[in-house]
């Protein structure tokens, strides 16, 4: 039951992958997926247990804070407003394994199958292209190839990373060519989508995922960081059709002060309304209407999109507190002690927290961080010879 629950949701959250079928009823599909999410909210509230899950609970407490320092500070419609968290709400993905007792496999392959999902969907994509099959055509980039390759916008892609840390801690447990080979594809992918922060971290996280798999000594990790560094550069430098990404940030590198991100973040800090209570618990995603939807739509219409700028948006809208709550739980993470098969659901997750500095990968995945998150914990209840889920 839980898993399809997961299945309808993940589809519903993710549009069904922007399959140009659908874009017509896109709206009511959002619709839809917002009900649904509330359905889910309200069959497993009960799980909520400070004790024993403590960050998933306070991240809900972070919520109702958040709505309900929109409602008094900016009066907003209360049922638009109650909808609008829905997409931050994909954590209730935790509650909802927690709920019907669903064991880490089924969990884990609930997660390998959608990236796999994902990755034909942006197949089928590349393939039709100049038509187009999967995804959002951003300003006619489908056609683009200023970066090398084509850059197709289909929704969760960066779930597709679980697949390189999937295989390569295959490899690891096993010692099969097989996913080593998998994995070094996963790669290729992830290079092919011509995303500069997620060539970047994937490459980082797999390389420290090589080094404590073969217990290295610290020194050599961090030689192998400095090599994997050294090496992305010198590839997209030697290979023109990808030399556009170095010149895009190297550009941004020489006038930060001009970059957009840059500039997003300054506004989003310094010019966007603060008070004391949305400092805390944030100004909530902003409705139609509303005095707070005036200022957002000055900042977009500036080209200040919160999609560029992380955990800087996840303050503005959801405030400290939940920032601290998303630092806390990666902390959990590198500490908590797992059985070997599923170390590598660590270094997924670190990918998709390094990309959400400058990038909305976090907000958007953490339905699936979750997930990855309660079979994390499920596993280290394992080594300690308890089954309390």
């Amino acid at each position: 039951m839980a898993i399809f629950i997961l299945v309808v949701w993940a589809l519903l959250r993710s549009t069904f992958f922007e399959y140009v079928g659908v874009i017509p009823y896109k709206d009511l599909i959002g619709s839809v997926n917002k009900i649904f999410t509330f359905f889910v909210v309200l069959l497993c509230v009960k799980k909520i247990n400070f004790r024993e899950h403590k960050i998933p609970s306070l991240l809900f407490v972070g919520c109702v804070a958040s709505f309900l320092c929109n409602e008094l500070v900016w009066n907003s419609p209360f049922i638009e407003e109650f909808f609008a968290y829905a997409k931050i709400l994909g954590f209730f993905s935790y509650f909802l394994l927690l709920r019907f007792c669903v064991k880490e496999s089924a969990a884990e392959l609930f997660l390998i199958v959608f990236a796999v999902i994902y990755f034909f969907c942006w197949v089928i994509g590349i393939v039709s292209i100049p038509d187009l099959v999967f995804g959002a055509d951003r300003d006619s980039w489908l056609t683009n190839t200023d970066r090398g390759f084509y850059r197709l916008f289909i929704p969760n892609k960066e779930h597709f990373t679980i697949l390189l840390f999937f295989f390569l801690g295959k490899f690891f447990n096993n010692k099969k060519s097989i996913f080593l080979i998998l994995s070094m594809l996963s790669f290729v992918v992830i290079v092919l989508h011509v995303g500069r922060q997620w060539i970047f971290w994937a490459a980082f996280f797999v390389a420290l995922m090589i080094g404590f798999g073969n217990n290295w000594k610290k020194w050599k990790i961090l030689l192998i960081l400095v090599i994997v560094s050294v090496a992305c550069y010198a590839f997209f430098e030697a290979n023109p059709q990808f030399g556009a990404m170095v010149d895009v940030t190297q550009k941004q590198m020489d006038n930060a002060n001009d970059d957009i991100r840059m500039q997003a973040i300054d506004h989003y800090l310094w010019e966007y309304p603060h008070n004391l209570p949305t400092m805390i618990w944030g100004n909530g995603p902003a409705t139609s209407g509303t005095e707070l939807r005036t200022v957002a739509n000055v900042a977009f219409n500036r080209g200040f999109y919160k999609e560029d700028i992380g955990f800087v948006a996840m303050y503005v809208d959801y405030g400290l507190w939940m920032v601290f709550l998303m630092i806390a739980l990666a902390l959990r993470v590198v500490r908590i002690k797992v059985e070997p098969k599923y170390v590598y659901l660590k270094f997924y997750i670190f990918t998709i927290y390094g990309m959400y500095l400058f990038a909305h990968s976090l907000t958007t995945n953490i339905f699936y961080v979750m997930i990855a998150y309660f079979i994390l914990e499920k596993s280290a209840l394992n080594l300690r010879g308890r089954n309390e889920y």
